[in-house]
């Protein structure tokens, strides 16, 4: 019976996994997009953000995330399509987990892995010390405002 409780509240981990997921597009859209011998954006606004996130990828944190991302084989962590992949899952389990039709075990897994699933989006996310994130609003905001 407590299984069963505990599935009819699974599919709560939408308000986490879906929010992780549209950072995972976005980080991936940055991931993409972002030349390879830099990005130097001709709007004033967007120089001053793109500045901010370059200064804060110079921390701890996002060295020891890129360090966990580096274990992943084939050097998959820094490839664009992984947050996308991992995003595109976090949806998946997030409608599984929400459906009534789905036995309750069903359920359950699926809550387990989205919640898995998000802290290992949020380590992807801070493997580049947001800097693909903001990448991938930055440029396309980058592309609209010209100079």
């Amino acid at each position: 019976m407590g299984q069963i409780q505990r599935a009819m509240r699974a599919g709560r981990c939408r308000r986490f996994a879906y929010p992780a997921a549209l950072l995972g597009l976005l980080d991936g859209l940055g991931r993409a997009l972002r030349p390879g011998e830099g990005f130097f954006p001709e709007s004033a606004f967007v120089t001053d953000a793109y500045t901010g996130l370059l200064e804060f990828g110079d921390n701890p944190l996002s060295d020891g995330a890129a360090a966990l991302t580096g274990l992943l084989p084939g050097g998959i962590g820094a490839a664009w399509w992984f947050p996308v992949l991992l995003s595109v899952a976090l949806i998946m389990l997030g409608r599984t987990a929400a459906k009534s039709t789905v036995k309750a075990r069903r359920r359950l897994g699926a809550f387990r892995l989205a919640v898995a699933g998000s802290l290992l989006m949020l380590v992807v996310l801070f493997s580049t010390g947001l800097l693909a994130l903001g990448s991938g609003v930055l440029i396309p905001l980058d592309g609209l405002l010209g100079g």
